[in-house]
């Protein structure tokens, strides 16, 4: 079904789904689903009072997604599981357009049963007023000795210093690690994890991973100037013109809510010419041009 949404805007497609950076303790189909809600859900769906779509699960594979009725219902949405085969695209896309359109018959329908036509063609009523990622978060505990450091840390017990940078770095690298149980200090805008963010920064100022953190902990409290600051700051130490391009997206688009215009910015601190210059214009031109053809793929 996201399929079929973002083939209705025409802009995942084109993008190619490329491959996402992993964000702070968030699996990268969760980093899409806010790409995705950011330009389709937010800026149309949203903004004209339409529908709402999210994916809640994790892999490809027995894709599960959430809808959402907006108007004066009661709170509620709807698990969807879909069996995909990855190397079938067409076989998909005909299943995906096919739940698209009877959702699509069912809502102009059945305004007023739509729950249960909904549970007849596969959803499961799910009650939105809980929060089971909070519920999850709250009973997340230390699986190991370094989330016991960290959340000692959290909590004052345990003194800033290089070992609590390296642990949470190690951490992080793990093949598991603990989402709910540090997702909830960002969400706390807990103050020690910032000062060892800043802290790894100023040891590691072109660190992606540090930054990215940087800006998911942005999200819960405004700290756009020192988010601004640490970029560019990363921006003008980095030199190997790849990563320097991942950078300067990953900049554009944690400040972009904000009203914040990183990449222009970017492009004045630069002379014509050079490397990074010719980079960022690249950026701004790729960008623009995703834009003017959004606006042509949405018809009235």
């Amino acid at each position: 079904m996201l399929h079929a949404y973002i083939r209705k805007f025409n802009w995942g497609y084109r993008d190619g789904f490329q491959e996402i950076e992993p964000k702070p303790y968030e699996p990268p189909e969760d980093t899409l689903q806010h790409y995705y809600i950011l330009r389709v859900l937010q800026r149309f769906a949203g903004f004209f009072g339409l529908a709402d779509l999210e994916q809640i699960s994790e892999g490809p594979i027995n894709r599960e997604y959430k809808v959402r009725s907006i108007g004066g219902q009661r709170n509620c949405a709807f698990y969807f599981s879909v069996m995909t085969d990855p190397k079938n695209h067409n076989v998909n896309d005909e299943f995906d357009d096919e739940i698209m359109d009877e959702v699509n018959r069912i809502f102009a329908n059945h305004p007023h049963e739509y729950i249960a036509k909904l549970e007849e063609i596969g959803f499961i009523y799910y009650d939105d007023d809980v929060d089971h990622e909070e519920q999850e978060e709250a009973d997340a505990r230390p699986l190991n000795v370094n989330q016991e450091y960290l959340v000692s840390f959290f909590h004052s017990n345990i003194p800033l210093s290089e070992k609590t940078v390296d642990i949470f770095l190690e951490e992080r690298r793990s093949h598991n690690p603990n989402f709910p149980l540090i997702r909830k200090y960002f969400k706390q805008a807990n103050k020690h994890l910032l000062s060892m963010l800043l802290y790894g920064l100023h040891r590691y100022p072109v660190s992606v991973e540090l930054l990215s953190d940087l800006a998911f902990f942005h999200e819960t409290k405004n700290i756009l100037g020192t988010l601004i600051e640490r970029y560019i700051a990363a921006c003008e130490l980095q030199q190997n013109l790849e990563v320097f391009s991942e950078l300067a997206l990953d900049f554009f688009y944690a400040t972009l809510p904000d009203g914040y215009d990183a990449l222009h910015a970017l492009k004045e601190k630069y002379p014509p010419g050079t490397d990074k210059r010719v980079t960022i214009d690249f950026l701004i031109e790729m960008e623009n041009s995703r834009e003017g053809d959004a606006d042509n793929d949405v018809q009235f």
